[in-house]
């Protein structure tokens, strides 16, 4: 569906400890991302600020086909609601 290239990257991208699914359960990880996110979670930085473990660009993508979190438009910036960030984001993680 998408034709992307794959780039090697130089160094290892630090992530969040938030995102270390494979020794947390579902629901301990929901828990996490609850506490840590904010109500609306802005798209641009969302690898850096929150480490959502995808770049913008690509979620951007997701969205324009309707496989995305779910963007919203708050001014001028894409946002994504919590609650369904974090589903998507479990649903693709576990």
């Amino acid at each position: 569906m998408f034709k992307t290239k794959v780039k090697q990257l130089k160094e290892p991208i630090p992530f969040d400890e938030t995102f270390h699914a494979f020794s947390l359960s579902k629901t301990e990880l929901r828990k996490r991302l609850e506490d840590a996110l904010p109500p609306l979670v802005p798209r641009h930085g969302i690898r850096e600020k929150h480490g959502v473990p995808y770049r913008e660009g690509y979620l951007a993508n997701l969205d324009s086909v309707g496989m995305g979190p779910g963007a919203i438009r708050v001014g001028n910036r894409v946002c994504y609601e919590k609650g369904a960030l974090i589903e998507w984001l479990l649903q693709r993680i576990a």
